[in-house]
């Protein structure tokens, strides 16, 4: 790759690997859903203008949404308001890569090799110890939703993979356009004060808020679209293992999360693991979906 793409994928991983920080930050503010509303709404206004007519057909944005808005950022918000840290849920995210190799071969027939194999073991190994983490047993609710979160995401990309190429960004546009009424909701039914929650916010909630909205939503997924169209994606598969390796420095450093011998292991062989089946499989960060 040149090295413009080299520095821009280097933007996108600090962009996503600081993600999970400044989502605890606003998820420990805002209610999950409400949270969820608002960043839709915000993302709908900036983008719907420039993308009118949705990027495919609407019973698929229909699907997508509630694959990525209820069950991968609904659970996930949930599984860091119930007290899961940051560094461990950036880390249990990172098995939605085995998640969508399975998925691709029970689904899509995919043949799979000795080396992916060792890599799905690897990482569901890694899961299992990282289960043993002492803020995973503190909050076993919290890591579970995590797991199903990192399920749901591999889900949605594998309904992406089914459609034909597709623009990133007008797709993320559309469904927070469709999630919108579904966030809106679940937010009146589950959750209260939300215009409290809004009026209270202070300048390091707001700055969150735009940033998982504006920053990881908006900026990073128009990034990776560029360096996806312009460049080998088996160049670019290997620097997103760098984005669990910042969320989980941003989580220590920045919020003060502990972090424990069987917990380095564990997301150790996490990592090592999504990181055999990326270089077997590098077509995979091609659905690659943060926050």
């Amino acid at each position: 790759m040149p090295l413009r793409s080299y520095i821009l994928a280097l933007i996108v991983t600090l962009l996503w690997g600081f993600n999970f920080v400044f989502a605890k930050t606003a998820v420990l503010h805002f209610e999950p859903f409400t949270l969820l509303f608002i960043r839709y709404l915000i993302i709908s206004l900036l983008l719907i203008p420039f993308f009118p007519k949705p990027p495919v057909a609407f019973k698929d944005i229909l699907l997508l949404s509630i694959s990525f808005s209820l069950c991968h950022l609904g659970t996930m918000f949930l599984a860091l308001k119930i007290g899961l840290d940051a560094s461990i849920g950036i880390v249990a995210l990172q098995t939605h890569v085995p998640f969508l190799l399975i998925l691709g071969i029970m689904f899509f027939k995919e043949r799979i090799g000795k080396y992916s194999i060792s890599g799905l073991i690897l990482a569901f190994i890694g899961s299992i110890l990282l289960m043993q983490a002492p803020n995973s047993i503190d909050n076993p609710v919290g890591f579970w939703l995590m797991i199903f979160s990192a399920f749901s995401v591999a889900v949605y990309g594998a309904h992406v993979k089914k459609l034909a190429k597709v623009n990133t960004v007008a797709l993320i546009a559309w469904i927070a356009f469709v999630s919108l009424p579904l966030m809106l909701l679940l937010s009146l039914y589950f959750e209260v004060n939300q215009i409290g929650m809004i009026l209270s916010a202070d300048y390091k909630v707001v700055l969150s808020l735009l940033y998982i909205t504006i920053g990881t939503a908006i900026i990073g997924h128009s990034l990776w679209a560029y360096l996806l169209a312009r460049n080998p994606v088996s160049a670019i598969a290997p620097i997103t293992l760098l984005i669990p390796l910042i969320g989980v420095f941003a989580g220590v450093y920045f919020l003060n999360e502990a972090i424990s011998f069987i917990m380095i292991i564990g997301a150790a062989l996490v990592i090592i693991g999504a990181g055999i089946v990326l270089f077997r499989r590098p077509d995979i960060v091609e659905t690659e979906v943060d926050l």
